[in-house]
């Protein structure tokens, strides 16, 4: 979208926005400015002096609305100035709020709240929700199709366009992280502005806790030095941002533009294509300053943008989103749609059940015809046996819940037969007749039965039975049987014992001889160790309880001799106790050393050490001095003059140095025929009768320490 800075002319495209985002960022612009649009703008446009003008009447007309509620005049807005060049737009300011045909009165009841410069002003340029446009003076001509559509003035969308004919918008609710209609921003209203850009700045107006927060754009107009910005009607010598040679082709350091430049040329307009930046021209051409500044367009509007944040509900331009948590468009639902589980409610077999998909999901109402446990209905033709929600009906033919038949139900001639003390005799009627065993309870000899509560002793036709409380036959006890815990008594290792088990139970006296601990008997040959019920014994040949020894275990003073001399040994105690013990003392460390002493030696016995001197090293080993020292048996170095013996006898780190020959061996070497020293130019000469001289060339080179010879090869003219 286009934004003019020059103080020329503005589309109203930009104005019809002016309650949103953008149109707020281009009104902070015509705010600013001090030139006049020209007198002949194009249909469409309006002066950027106007608007000032307009807005400032809109204001007055906002606190004119609070005294004057029923105001329904039709008079367009003054804009003849006064004598003194102010404006006078009281006349028909309260226009502005009826623009929408019926919605004259609602001025009173939000002008309050929306007639500021950030909200009022904006609206009485903007089109009405309906086909019908009210201009910055005037009401519509056509009051009654605004009023159908809902159209809102100044005075407040939302409540306006209720009072004229419209619905009603929902009310904002700041916080809510939703950007509601009459909101810049909410959870995403900017903490601070972009830099400057050229001349135009960013001021930051309103709060994220309204959501009005909003970066407006303003062009500077002071002269600031290394602010990168040269303003409207500056020159170099105003403003070192200014350029000094404007106009020769050359793009300086504090130019933007060149007019005659082939790849910066001045722009003279900065239309972008994107309906969501404000494009808008900064600077001027004849001063080489101007430049394009596109900013992000944030707030809704309708201006063939949908910003980030808003939906089709707060911006005609966007188009409806399913999974942006709010319901536009056919939108059934968005965010918190139903399911098939949230789709409840019935009346019989009418039920709830979830249509359409996604945004389109919403509850229908449906007759249930399927068998299916659990939804409370019971189809026709459906019984408590296939359908879980149908009742048990007796007389269908069909056995179900606690019914015993249906249909073919037994009589009392039908139920015979009997095993042991049960007998079949009938049982309710209809469908909850049924053959029911009954038990026999008489006491009768010879009639195979044993009837119950009856034993061996009361009825010949019982068996004994053990756990019946009675003793019968062989039984030896019934109910109150003996344990082994009940099994108690005996002196020293003579014990009850329980012998049988269920019925055949009975405590009998038997010697103990096991090992058992916690039986309170110690029986013969058992000890402390083997059965925890002895008690300690001194004397039997085992060491037990708070016992030192016992018997061939007790030391003597012989065997408390332990051989090392840095102890002191001792008895303690006798055998005849049981508390014989060997006591030692230590004597120092109470350890032997490597040198037969009792201390700890400061360095290891035979561990490497060393002598210096300067550079000289001599190694030995740590070698006793008594009984309780080392010392290092190495001796000191002695210096001496270097010789050629690969040793540093003078000890200054070196070996040799000064007394090598040149091929590094000791004495001095044999130079062979012809030959040089090494690496010198040597050669091998050749002379033969009648042929000539010839001769090859080489270096002297050492052959070991001891020998130099010449390398050149043999010359071809010497005989084989």
């Amino acid at each position: 979208m286009r934004i003019d800075t020059s103080g020329t002319c503005t589309n109203t495209a930009c104005l019809a926005g002016a309650r949103h985002g953008l149109a707020l960022a281009c009104v902070g612009l015509w705010l600013v400015l001090s030139a006049a649009c020209d007198a002949n703008c194009p249909p469409g446009s309006m002066k950027a002096g106007e608007l000032c003008r307009v807005r400032r009447s809109v204001n007055d007309a906002a606190v004119e609305a609070n005294d004057t509620t029923s105001s329904t005049s039709t008079q367009s807005v003054s804009k003849q100035p006064d004598e003194n060049g102010e404006d006078k737009g009281q006349a028909g300011a309260s226009q502005i709020g009826g623009a929408g045909g019926k919605g004259a009165s609602t001025m009173t009841g939000s002008a309050a709240g929306s007639a500021s410069l950030d909200s009022a002003g904006a609206a009485a340029e903007q089109p009405a929700a309906g086909e019908g446009e009210a201009g910055a003076g005037g009401a519509s001509s056509q009051q009654s199709e605004n009023a159908q559509a809902g159209g809102a003035g100044a005075g407040g969308a939302g409540h306006a366009g209720a009072s004229g004919g419209g619905a009603a918008m929902p009310e904002p609710r700041c916080g809510d992280g939703v950007r509601n209609p009459g909101e810049l921003c909410d959870g995403d209203c900017p903490k601070e502005c972009p830099a400057a850009e050229g001349c135009i700045r960013s001021l930051l107006r309103g709060s994220a806790q309204t959501c009005d927060g909003e970066c407006v754009p303003q062009e500077i107009s002071e002269t600031l030095p290394g602010d990168d910005c040269c303003p409207k009607g500056a020159n170099a010598g105003m403003d070192s941002d200014c350029p000094k040679s404007c106009g020769d082709g050359i793009v300086d350091s504090n130019e933007k533009c060149e007019p005659k430049h082939a790849e910066k040329p001045c722009p003279s307009e900065c239309d972008d294509g994107d309906p969501c930046t404000a494009d808008m021209l900064s600077g001027e051409a004849d001063k080489c300053t101007a430049q394009c500044v596109h900013r992000q367009i944030t707030a809704s509007a309708s201006d063939q943008c949908c910003p980030a944040g808003a939906n089709a509900n707060t911006d005609p331009d966007c188009a409806a989103k399913c999974g942006n948590g709010v319901v536009e468009g056919d939108e059934k639902c968005d965010g918190k749609c139903p399911t098939s589980t949230s789709c409840r409610g019935s009346s019989g077999c009418m039920r709830q059940v979830l249509s359409g998909a996604d945004c389109s999901a919403q509850c229908t109402t449906l007759e249930i015809k399927e068998l299916q446990g659990g939804d409370g209905c019971c189809p026709s033709g459906a019984n408590a046996n296939t359908d879980s929600d149908c009742a048990a009906k007796c007389g269908n033919g069909v056995i179900e819940g606690n019914e015993k038949c249906d249909g073919k139900c037994p009589t009392s001639s039908s139920c015979r037969g009997s095993s042991g003390c049960v007998r079949q005799v009938l049982s309710g009627s209809e469908c909850s007749a049924e053959c029911t065993p009954m038990e026999i309870k008489e006491l009768k000899a010879g009639d195979g039965c044993c009837p119950s509560g009856a034993d061996a002793t009361t009825d010949s036709d019982c068996t004994p039975k053990c756990g019946n409380g009675v003793i019968e036959g062989s039984e030896k006890c019934d109910g109150k049987c003996p344990t082994s815990a009940s099994c108690t008594g005996g002196t020293g290792c003579m014990r009850q014992v329980l012998t049988g088990s269920g019925c055949s139970a009975e405590c009998t006296p038997m010697e103990i001889k096991d090992l058992r601990a916690g039986d309170g008997c110690c029986p013969a040959g058992a000890n402390m160790h083997t059965d925890s019920d002895c008690p300690a014994k001194c004397g039997n040949g085992v060491t037990e309880g708070t016992e030192k020894c016992d018997g061939k275990d007790c030391p003597t003073l012989a065997s408390c001799e332990d051989g090392n001399p840095c102890t002191t040994d001792r008895l303690a105690g006798t055998a005849a106790g049981c508390d014989a013990v060997c006591v030692r003392e230590l004597v120092g460390t109470g350890v032997k050393n490597a040198c037969g002493g009792c201390t700890t030696l400061q360095y290891g016995y035979d561990a490497d050490c060393e002598a210096k001197l300067d550079s000289c090293v001599n190694r030995g080993k740590y070698k006793c001095q008594g009984t309780d020292a080392v010392v290092c048996n190495a001796a000191v170095p002695v210096k001496s003059a270097e010789d050629c013996d690969h040793i540093d006898d003078d000890c200054d780190g070196k070996t040799d140095e000064g007394v090598l020959n040149e091929c590094l061996g000791c004495g001095k070497p044999y130079y062979a025929p012809q030959a040089v020293p090494p690496g010198q130019p040597c050669a091998y000469y050749w002379t033969e009768d009648n042929a000539g001289d010839c001769a090859t060339t080489g270096v002297g080179k050492c052959v070991g320490t001891d020998t130099v010879i010449c390398d050149a090869p043999k010359p071809a003219c010497a005989p084989p």
